[in-house]
């Protein structure tokens, strides 16, 4: 027996493909006929969206950001709309993945000390352990794989200047 795949779904032990109808939103339904047997099922989302501006501007040790599937328990990344201070924090993450995308402004990213230049379009990825921060105004989407964890935050202390306490 077939198992369900992306395309059908699992009923009453039967493997049923595309639904007559086709797929919907969550508030469709969608029915199979099964020999004599109709069979109306709720069609679930397989997507998510979200619009920036609907969302909480944060301070962080890098700026201003908005985070979008952050704080949903089952997302596997999270994406943040970034606007970089003048001089972030260096800092540094032991298990998150960030890929930044450049929207607007030209500066450069400094990586494990070296500072990379970046303008609109460009994307650079962050591995686990380069020491990171941007240097200019800049706009630009994090893309964090796993999704954000405050709890995956380090600095050097020297980095920090004295009486600021940063933020992510």
């Amino acid at each position: 027996m077939r198992k369900p795949g992306p395309s059908c779904f699992l009923w009453e032990g039967y493997v049923m493909d595309a639904p007559v109808g086709g797929y919907g939103r969550l508030s469709d339904i969608g029915y199979w006929l099964l020999g004599n047997r109709r069979a109306t099922l709720w069609v679930m989302k397989r997507y998510e969206r979200m619009e920036f501006a609907g969302l909480p501007v944060k301070d962080c040790c890098c700026g201003t950001v908005r985070r979008a599937f952050a704080e949903r328990e089952d997302s596997p990344a999270s994406v943040h709309l970034l606007e970089l201070a003048e001089e972030p924090v260096c800092h540094y993450h032991r298990k998150t993945t960030e890929i930044y995308v450049i929207l607007e402004g030209e500066g450069h990213l400094e990586l494990d000390g070296e500072m990379v230049p970046v303008k609109p379009m460009t994307a650079v990825m962050i591995k686990p352990g380069c020491r990171h921060r941007g240097v200019g105004k800049m706009k630009l989407f994090n893309i964090s794989v796993p999704k954000f964890d405050p709890d995956d935050f380090f600095l050097e202390e020297a980095d920090v200047k004295e009486g600021e306490v940063p933020v992510h």
